[in-house]
Protein backbone atom coordinates (compact mmCIF):
# COMPACT_ATOMS: atom_id res chain seq x y z
CA UNK A 1 0.00 0.00 0.00
CA UNK A 2 1.54 3.28 -1.07
CA UNK A 3 0.57 6.79 -0.01
CA UNK A 4 1.56 9.70 -2.21
CA UNK A 5 4.35 11.96 -1.06
CA UNK A 6 3.40 14.01 2.00
CA UNK A 7 5.20 16.57 4.14
CA UNK A 8 6.46 15.39 7.54
CA UNK A 9 8.65 17.67 9.67
CA UNK A 10 9.63 19.65 6.57
CA UNK A 11 10.55 16.60 4.41
CA UNK A 12 8.58 15.15 1.50
CA UNK A 13 8.38 11.42 2.24
CA UNK A 14 6.77 8.36 0.66
CA UNK A 15 4.92 5.80 2.74
CA UNK A 16 5.07 2.23 1.39
CA UNK A 17 3.75 -0.62 3.47
CA UNK A 18 5.35 -0.32 6.90
CA UNK A 19 8.23 1.80 5.61
CA UNK A 20 8.73 5.52 5.21
CA UNK A 21 11.02 6.45 2.30
CA UNK A 22 12.88 9.75 2.59
CA UNK A 23 14.73 11.13 -0.45
CA UNK A 24 18.49 11.55 0.08
CA UNK A 25 21.41 12.55 -2.12
CA UNK A 26 23.42 9.98 -4.07
CA UNK A 27 26.50 10.19 -1.81
CA UNK A 28 24.76 8.80 1.30
CA UNK A 29 26.36 5.46 2.37
CA UNK A 30 24.60 2.24 1.40
CA UNK A 31 23.84 1.63 5.07
CA UNK A 32 23.89 3.84 8.13
CA UNK A 33 24.51 1.24 10.89
CA UNK A 34 21.70 1.03 13.41
CA UNK A 35 19.80 3.91 11.85
CA UNK A 36 18.65 3.57 8.25
CA UNK A 37 18.92 1.39 5.20
CA UNK A 38 19.14 3.00 1.78
CA UNK A 39 17.29 1.70 -1.24
CA UNK A 40 17.29 2.69 -4.90
CA UNK A 41 13.83 3.37 -6.22
CA UNK A 42 12.46 5.19 -9.22
CA UNK A 43 10.10 7.98 -8.33
CA UNK A 44 6.56 7.91 -9.66
CA UNK A 45 6.18 10.03 -12.78
CA UNK A 46 4.09 13.06 -11.98
CA UNK A 47 3.37 16.52 -13.28
CA UNK A 48 5.59 19.37 -12.05
CA UNK A 49 4.49 20.79 -8.73
CA UNK A 50 2.45 23.98 -9.22
CA UNK A 51 4.34 27.12 -8.34
CA UNK A 52 1.32 28.62 -6.63
CA UNK A 53 -1.99 27.45 -5.20
CA UNK A 54 -3.77 29.66 -7.72
CA UNK A 55 -2.96 27.11 -10.43
CA UNK A 56 -5.13 24.56 -8.59
CA UNK A 57 -8.24 26.71 -8.22
CA UNK A 58 -10.86 26.24 -10.92
CA UNK A 59 -12.30 29.75 -10.97
CA UNK A 60 -13.11 32.36 -13.60
CA UNK A 61 -10.04 34.30 -14.67
CA UNK A 62 -11.45 37.61 -13.45
CA UNK A 63 -11.80 36.06 -9.97
CA UNK A 64 -8.32 34.52 -10.05
CA UNK A 65 -6.85 37.97 -10.56
CA UNK A 66 -8.19 38.95 -7.12
CA UNK A 67 -6.81 35.96 -5.23
CA UNK A 68 -4.22 36.87 -2.56
CA UNK A 69 -0.62 36.36 -3.62
CA UNK A 70 0.55 36.06 -0.01
CA UNK A 71 -0.95 34.94 3.28
CA UNK A 72 0.15 34.28 6.83
CA UNK A 73 0.98 30.75 7.95
CA UNK A 74 1.11 30.16 11.69
CA UNK A 75 2.19 26.62 12.49
CA UNK A 76 0.05 24.50 10.17
CA UNK A 77 -2.70 27.12 9.83
CA UNK A 78 -2.99 29.33 6.75
CA UNK A 79 -4.81 32.62 7.36
CA UNK A 80 -6.56 34.10 4.35
CA UNK A 81 -7.74 37.65 3.78
CA UNK A 82 -10.08 37.79 0.80
CA UNK A 83 -11.74 40.62 -1.06
CA UNK A 84 -15.53 40.62 -0.70
CA UNK A 85 -16.01 39.54 -4.32
CA UNK A 86 -13.87 36.46 -3.72
CA UNK A 87 -15.28 35.27 -0.37
CA UNK A 88 -17.92 33.13 -2.08
CA UNK A 89 -15.05 30.93 -3.33
CA UNK A 90 -13.30 30.68 0.06
CA UNK A 91 -13.78 26.92 0.41
CA UNK A 92 -12.38 26.23 -3.07
CA UNK A 93 -9.35 28.40 -2.26
CA UNK A 94 -8.80 26.60 1.06
CA UNK A 95 -8.94 23.20 -0.64
CA UNK A 96 -6.39 24.34 -3.21
CA UNK A 97 -4.03 25.57 -0.49
CA UNK A 98 -3.93 22.21 1.29
CA UNK A 99 -3.44 20.37 -1.99
CA UNK A 100 -0.62 22.70 -2.99
CA UNK A 101 1.19 22.49 0.37
CA UNK A 102 0.44 19.42 2.51
CA UNK A 103 2.17 21.12 5.47
CA UNK A 104 -0.91 23.37 5.62
CA UNK A 105 -3.52 21.31 7.40
CA UNK A 106 -5.96 24.01 8.45
CA UNK A 107 -7.21 27.15 6.72
CA UNK A 108 -9.04 30.09 8.31
CA UNK A 109 -10.68 33.17 6.84
CA UNK A 110 -9.60 36.42 8.51
CA UNK A 111 -12.20 39.17 8.98
CA UNK A 112 -9.85 41.51 10.84
CA UNK A 113 -8.77 42.26 14.40
CA UNK A 114 -11.44 43.31 16.88
CA UNK A 115 -12.07 43.86 20.59
CA UNK A 116 -9.96 45.23 23.42
CA UNK A 117 -7.79 42.10 23.36
CA UNK A 118 -6.97 42.54 19.62
CA UNK A 119 -7.87 39.02 18.50
CA UNK A 120 -8.45 38.11 14.87
CA UNK A 121 -11.98 37.16 13.82
CA UNK A 122 -11.31 33.82 12.14
CA UNK A 123 -13.68 31.36 10.50
CA UNK A 124 -12.34 27.86 9.96
CA UNK A 125 -12.65 26.58 6.42
CA UNK A 126 -10.63 23.40 6.98
CA UNK A 127 -9.79 21.89 10.38
CA UNK A 128 -11.34 21.41 13.79
CA UNK A 129 -9.67 24.09 15.91
CA UNK A 130 -7.00 26.79 15.80
CA UNK A 131 -4.54 25.52 18.41
CA UNK A 132 -1.15 25.14 16.74
CA UNK A 133 2.59 25.17 17.33
CA UNK A 134 4.69 27.71 15.45
CA UNK A 135 8.48 27.59 15.06
CA UNK A 136 10.37 30.87 14.80
CA UNK A 137 13.99 31.91 15.36
CA UNK A 138 14.84 28.53 16.82
CA UNK A 139 11.98 28.64 19.35
CA UNK A 140 8.58 26.97 19.39
CA UNK A 141 5.43 28.83 20.38
CA UNK A 142 2.16 27.16 21.29
CA UNK A 143 -0.95 29.28 20.75
CA UNK A 144 -4.66 29.31 19.99
CA UNK A 145 -5.43 31.69 17.14
CA UNK A 146 -9.07 31.78 18.24
CA UNK A 147 -8.16 33.52 21.50
CA UNK A 148 -4.79 35.28 20.98
CA UNK A 149 -3.20 37.46 18.32
CA UNK A 150 0.00 36.35 16.61
CA UNK A 151 1.67 37.57 13.44
CA UNK A 152 4.55 35.65 11.86
CA UNK A 153 5.45 38.71 9.77
CA UNK A 154 7.65 40.24 12.46
CA UNK A 155 9.94 37.24 12.99
CA UNK A 156 12.93 39.01 11.44
CA UNK A 157 12.16 42.18 13.36
CA UNK A 158 12.05 40.26 16.64
CA UNK A 159 15.49 38.83 15.89
CA UNK A 160 16.85 42.27 14.99
CA UNK A 161 15.60 43.79 18.22
CA UNK A 162 16.82 40.93 20.40
CA UNK A 163 20.32 41.41 18.95
CA UNK A 164 20.31 45.03 20.14
CA UNK A 165 19.68 44.20 23.80
CA UNK A 166 22.82 44.78 25.83
CA UNK A 167 24.07 42.70 28.77
CA UNK A 168 22.29 43.41 32.03
CA UNK A 169 19.43 45.44 30.58
CA UNK A 170 16.00 45.43 32.13
CA UNK A 171 13.47 45.00 29.30
CA UNK A 172 9.69 45.54 29.29
CA UNK A 173 7.40 44.02 26.67
CA UNK A 174 4.26 46.12 27.19
CA UNK A 175 1.87 44.09 25.01
CA UNK A 176 3.54 40.71 25.02
CA UNK A 177 0.95 38.34 23.55
CA UNK A 178 2.22 34.75 23.67
CA UNK A 179 5.79 36.00 24.09
CA UNK A 180 7.61 36.06 20.73
CA UNK A 181 9.64 39.16 21.72
CA UNK A 182 9.97 38.40 25.43
CA UNK A 183 10.90 34.72 25.13
CA UNK A 184 13.43 35.34 22.36
CA UNK A 185 15.17 38.11 24.33
CA UNK A 186 15.20 35.97 27.47
CA UNK A 187 16.72 33.10 25.47
CA UNK A 188 19.44 35.21 23.85
CA UNK A 189 20.16 37.33 26.95
CA UNK A 190 19.77 35.17 30.07
CA UNK A 191 21.66 37.87 32.00
CA UNK A 192 18.81 40.35 31.37
CA UNK A 193 15.56 40.66 33.28
CA UNK A 194 12.58 40.50 30.92
CA UNK A 195 9.17 41.66 32.16
CA UNK A 196 6.10 40.91 30.01
CA UNK A 197 2.62 42.39 30.38
CA UNK A 198 -0.61 41.42 28.64
CA UNK A 199 -4.30 41.91 29.42
CA UNK A 200 -5.44 38.73 27.64
CA UNK A 201 -5.62 35.78 30.09
CA UNK A 202 -5.31 33.28 27.21
CA UNK A 203 -2.17 34.98 25.90
CA UNK A 204 -0.68 34.95 29.40
CA UNK A 205 -1.39 31.23 29.78
CA UNK A 206 0.37 30.44 26.51
CA UNK A 207 3.26 32.81 27.34
CA UNK A 208 3.91 30.92 30.58
CA UNK A 209 3.90 27.63 28.66
CA UNK A 210 6.16 29.01 25.92
CA UNK A 211 8.67 30.36 28.43
CA UNK A 212 8.72 27.02 30.22
CA UNK A 213 9.00 24.89 27.06
CA UNK A 214 11.82 27.07 25.70
CA UNK A 215 13.68 26.99 29.00
CA UNK A 216 13.66 30.70 29.85
CA UNK A 217 12.53 32.91 32.71
CA UNK A 218 10.11 35.77 32.01
CA UNK A 219 8.48 37.89 34.73
CA UNK A 220 4.87 37.88 33.53
CA UNK A 221 2.29 40.37 34.80
CA UNK A 222 -1.30 39.80 33.73
CA UNK A 223 -3.42 42.92 33.38
CA UNK A 224 -3.70 46.20 31.52
CA UNK A 225 -0.43 48.09 31.35
CA UNK A 226 -1.92 51.24 32.92
CA UNK A 227 -3.07 49.17 35.92
CA UNK A 228 0.13 47.20 36.54
CA UNK A 229 2.61 49.98 35.66
CA UNK A 230 3.01 51.22 39.28
CA UNK A 231 4.34 47.77 40.26
CA UNK A 232 6.89 47.35 37.47
CA UNK A 233 9.86 49.56 38.33
CA UNK A 234 12.06 51.16 35.65
CA UNK A 235 13.56 49.82 32.42
CA UNK A 236 16.38 50.36 29.93
CA UNK A 237 14.35 49.21 26.93
CA UNK A 238 10.60 49.04 26.24
CA UNK A 239 8.79 47.24 23.41
CA UNK A 240 5.36 48.53 22.34
CA UNK A 241 3.81 46.19 19.78
CA UNK A 242 0.23 47.45 19.64
CA UNK A 243 0.02 48.84 16.10
CA UNK A 244 -3.39 50.51 16.30
CA UNK A 245 -2.73 52.54 19.45
CA UNK A 246 0.82 52.12 20.74
CA UNK A 247 1.60 55.84 20.58
CA UNK A 248 -1.26 56.52 23.03
CA UNK A 249 0.84 54.73 25.67
CA UNK A 250 4.11 56.49 24.83
CA UNK A 251 3.91 58.98 27.75
CA UNK A 252 3.44 56.02 30.10
CA UNK A 253 6.46 54.29 28.55
CA UNK A 254 8.59 57.39 29.15
CA UNK A 255 7.62 57.35 32.82
CA UNK A 256 8.84 53.74 33.08
CA UNK A 257 12.33 54.36 31.72
CA UNK A 258 15.23 54.16 34.15
CA UNK A 259 16.59 57.52 35.36
CA UNK A 260 20.13 58.33 34.38
CA UNK A 261 22.70 60.95 33.56
CA UNK A 262 22.02 63.26 30.59
CA UNK A 263 24.30 61.22 28.32
CA UNK A 264 22.57 57.91 29.14
CA UNK A 265 20.33 56.53 26.38
CA UNK A 266 17.22 54.42 26.85
CA UNK A 267 15.29 52.79 24.03
CA UNK A 268 11.63 52.45 23.08
CA UNK A 269 10.60 50.30 20.10
CA UNK A 270 7.13 51.21 18.93
CA UNK A 271 5.11 49.51 16.19
CA UNK A 272 2.29 51.37 14.48
CA UNK A 273 0.25 51.40 11.28
CA UNK A 274 0.27 54.28 8.81
CA UNK A 275 -0.09 54.82 5.10
CA UNK A 276 2.84 54.18 2.81
CA UNK A 277 3.89 57.81 2.44
CA UNK A 278 6.85 59.22 4.36
CA UNK A 279 7.96 62.79 5.01
CA UNK A 280 7.09 65.48 7.57
CA UNK A 281 3.46 65.90 6.44
CA UNK A 282 2.71 62.18 6.09
CA UNK A 283 0.79 60.16 8.65
CA UNK A 284 3.99 58.63 10.01
CA UNK A 285 5.58 62.08 10.11
CA UNK A 286 2.71 63.36 12.23
CA UNK A 287 3.06 60.43 14.60
CA UNK A 288 6.76 61.11 15.04
CA UNK A 289 6.03 64.75 15.85
CA UNK A 290 3.57 63.52 18.48
CA UNK A 291 6.28 61.39 20.08
CA UNK A 292 8.64 64.35 20.21
CA UNK A 293 5.93 66.49 21.81
CA UNK A 294 5.33 63.80 24.44
CA UNK A 295 9.05 63.78 25.17
CA UNK A 296 9.12 67.54 25.59
CA UNK A 297 6.15 67.34 27.97
CA UNK A 298 8.03 64.75 30.02
CA UNK A 299 11.23 66.80 30.04
CA UNK A 300 13.31 64.36 28.02
CA UNK A 301 15.02 64.39 24.64
CA UNK A 302 13.34 62.04 22.13
CA UNK A 303 14.93 60.97 18.83
CA UNK A 304 12.58 58.75 16.73
CA UNK A 305 13.56 56.95 13.51
CA UNK A 306 10.85 55.24 11.42
CA UNK A 307 11.05 52.43 8.89
CA UNK A 308 8.45 50.53 6.89
CA UNK A 309 8.28 46.84 7.77
CA UNK A 310 5.35 44.97 6.24
CA UNK A 311 2.11 45.68 4.43
CA UNK A 312 -0.92 45.73 6.72
CA UNK A 313 -3.66 46.48 4.20
CA UNK A 314 -3.94 48.14 0.82
CA UNK A 315 -1.48 51.08 0.87
CA UNK A 316 -1.18 50.72 4.66
CA UNK A 317 2.03 49.52 6.31
CA UNK A 318 3.29 48.40 9.68
CA UNK A 319 6.03 50.82 10.69
CA UNK A 320 8.74 50.47 13.29
CA UNK A 321 9.71 53.58 15.20
CA UNK A 322 12.95 53.19 17.16
CA UNK A 323 13.11 55.93 19.76
CA UNK A 324 16.28 56.94 21.57
CA UNK A 325 15.51 58.74 24.81
CA UNK A 326 18.02 60.70 26.84
CA UNK A 327 17.39 62.79 29.93
CA UNK A 328 17.93 66.52 29.93
CA UNK A 329 20.53 67.88 32.37
CA UNK A 330 17.98 69.49 34.65
CA UNK A 331 15.16 66.98 34.32
CA UNK A 332 16.00 63.26 34.66
CA UNK A 333 13.45 60.74 33.41
CA UNK A 334 10.72 60.08 35.93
Amino acid sequence: MREAGVMENGFRVLREGGRVLVPVSADVPVRLPGILDTVEKDGDPSAPRPKTYRELVDLPENVKLKLPRSFDVVGDVAILKLESEVEAYAQDIANALTRWNPAIRRVALDSGVSGDLRVRELRLLIGGDLITSHQENGLRFRLDLASVYFSPRLSGERLRLAAQVRPGERVLDMFAGVGPFAVLIAKRRPDCEVVAVDANPAACWFLRENARSNGVSVDLREGRIEDVAPTLGRFDRIIMNLPRSAEDYFPLALSLLRPGAPEDTRHVHLYTVADERSGPESEIGQKMRGLKAAGSAAGVSVHPEAEQLKTFATRVWIWRIDVKVSSLPDSPIG
